[in-house]
């Protein structure tokens, strides 16, 4: 009772504290934040926003009681480098994350203050912060961690199933982040849970996989259940109602619309819109909706302004609130992707929504009217001149040079450099010339595509025939040749295999996940130093892994001191 009596005491000193500096009206500093980020939703497949395919009780309750902004973007349809926007409040430009991998945020620039981030301001300002996710590419090791009490993302890494299959379900990831909230539902704090349903593949459990409803659409009701059990806990702990919930997406589907079954190549529509709704505390403003388009980096400004923590220069976004009146239409809303050129070789493309207006920018650059045309079908380009002109000066404001994926650590960049797997990159193919617009090469993605589904049925052979038609047409496609080595290992054929594989880490300048498919292949093979030489190439970024066949190369050796260190580690 005493303890429970001095918890009543401090958030009633916290809230009186927030009421005297002035905050937001009707948000004390101190008030509890959940954020929840539910990946590769679409927003045009929510019952909030219109869709009548599948059934979302949770989300819908959470619309009836906050604000919907029908128009909100994100920054990238990558996973990683969007929740470092979402967590920042910055452009991909300024945290540095282009890729949902090789490109880490800067903890050393997050403790300094250099480096604005939510988690390490508000644990700063005496909240409790945890975390929980679902997707392998957001583990804590590339950056996410650091302001985190709890960072709980115990996913594994295995070889061949591609870092987009390295995930887990919802209601585990959720089981910590319950154990955790109960803990300090006394006090301030903040919550981020991340679900990865709707992410392929798509495998809906039951009572969510219903005759006639898409599989997309089932994982999406599996992600409303975990919210809505996070939603009743919060209620059971008389959270809920004074508690601000935000809930988003990183990006959304293709689902085949422009040629792109997922995400990550393209930058229409489908791709970047994604939900967002915003509950306050007490009611404020239930039910109520913002026209104006937003993005993902306004999420940080908004949280400080609610909560009267000091605003960073560096934040480019503003409050979500400010555009409640209908006012604000016409700001520049950007976003980007570099995954065609690191992944395919293709270019890299650009995009801004300003008004009704979308300009995506690549080597053959389109602009629609998203309010008469939202499905993007009509190139207004060479109709709309003078808009099509002002949207290329808005985005002629981002910094669009891309840096080579960062070496995990020196040593290990010198051994890619050692092993020919860096120095080739650039903006140009082979003989400089320009990178091919990927809306033009998008459909090999359909052969990529059947590979995959042959593999996973174990068809080996014709998963094969599949990656070489794509390589065919895209030689310089890094994920091709990997999923290709894959296969070849699987019909014990493993020269070709590691054949592929160093294909691939040249085509990558030596992705560290490749890197450990082709260590684990050397060590069946009874080759130690090129095992361990590819091994290390990965130890931060995977380094349960990267010690576990270092380990077994040690034992090889028969030096059982070493295994055993590396095993420890």
């Amino acid at each position: 009772m005493k303890a429970g009596g001095a918890a009543a005491v401090a958030l009633a000193l916290v809230a009186l504290a927030g009421c005297a500096r002035g905050g937001a009206p009707g948000v004390a500093a101190g008030t509890p934040v959940v954020l929840i980020s539910i990946d590769t939703l679409r927003s045009d497949h929510l019952p909030a926003y219109g869709y009548r395919g599948v059934e979302t009780p949770a989300i819908d309750q959470l619309r009836r009681d906050g604000v919907l902004f029908e128009r909100a973007y994100t920054v990238t349809p990558l996973t990683f480098p969007a929740h470092a926007s979402l967590l920042t409040g910055l452009w991909p430009e300024a945290h540095g994350v282009r890729d949902n991998v090789g490109y880490p945020l800067d903890e050393a620039k997050i403790a300094a203050g250099e480096l604005p981030y939510l988690p390490h301001l508000l644990r700063a300002a005496g909240y409790a912060t945890g975390a929980a996710v679902s997707a392998y590419v957001l583990q804590g090791r590339g950056g996410l961690r650091a302001g985190f009490d709890l960072y709980e993302d115990d996913i594994e890494y295995q070889t061949g199933r591609g870092l987009g299959g390295l995930q887990r379900g919802g209601g585990e990831t959720l089981r910590p982040a319950l154990e955790w909230l109960r803990g300090v539902a006394g006090k301030p704090f903040f919550l981020f849970l991340h679900l990865y349903e709707p992410h392929t593949p798509y495998d809906p459990p039951a009572p969510f996989a219903k005759p006639g409803r898409s599989p997309y659409d089932g994982e999406i009701a599996a992600a409303d259940a975990v919210v809505g059990d996070l939603l009743a806990e919060l209620r059971r702990l008389e959270v809920y109602d004074r508690a601000i919930v935000l809930l988003v997406s990183d990006h959304g589907e293709g689902l085949g619309e422009h040629g792109e079954a997922e995400h990550g190549v393209l930058l229409y529509r489908e791709a970047i819109q994604v939900p967002l709704l915003l509950k306050l505390p007490d009611g404020q403003r239930a039910g109520t909706s913002v026209a104006a388009p937003v993005s993902l980096v306004d999420v940080v400004p908004t949280l400080a302004e609610l909560l009267d923590l000091p605003r960073s220069p560096a934040w480019p976004g503003r409050s979500l609130l400010a555009g409640a009146g209908g006012a604000g239409g016409e700001r520049a809303i950007y976003a980007e992707t570099f995954y065609p050129r690191l992944h395919f070789g293709w270019s890299e493309l650009a995009s801004v929504v300003q008004g009704d207006r979308h300009l995506i920018a690549g080597p053959d650059p389109e602009l629609y009217d998203l309010r008469r045309d939202p499905a993007e079908r009509r190139n207004l380009r060479a109709r709309e001149r003078r808009a099509f002109a002002t949207l290329r000066r808005a985005l002629d404001g981002h910094d669009r040079r891309l840096q080579p994926p960062a070496a995990v650590d020196e040593e290990s960049r010198r051994a890619m450099i050692a092993l020919g797997y860096v120095g080739g990159g650039g903006s140009a193919g082979p003989a400089g010339e320009p990178l091919p617009d990927p809306k033009t090469r998008v459909g090999s993605l359909g052969d990529l595509q059947t590979g995959f589904r042959h593999a996973a049925r174990r068809e080996h052979a014709a998963a094969a025939a599949a990656f070489r038609r794509v390589l065919a047409e895209n030689p310089r496609m890094p994920d091709a040749w990997e999923f290709l080595g894959h296969s070849l290992a699987k019909l014990d054929r493993p020269e070709e295999a590691l054949a592929a594989y160093r294909e691939a880490l040249r085509a990558s300048e030596g992705s560290p996940h490749i890197a450990m498919s082709a260590a684990s292949l050397y060590l069946e093979l009874g080759r130690l130093e090129d095992a361990e030489q590819h091994a290390r190439l990965a130890l931060v970024a995977h380094p349960s892994f990267a010690h576990g066949l270092l380990a077994q190369i040690a034992l090889a050796r028969g030096d059982v001191a070493a295994a055993e260190r590396e095993a420890q580690a």
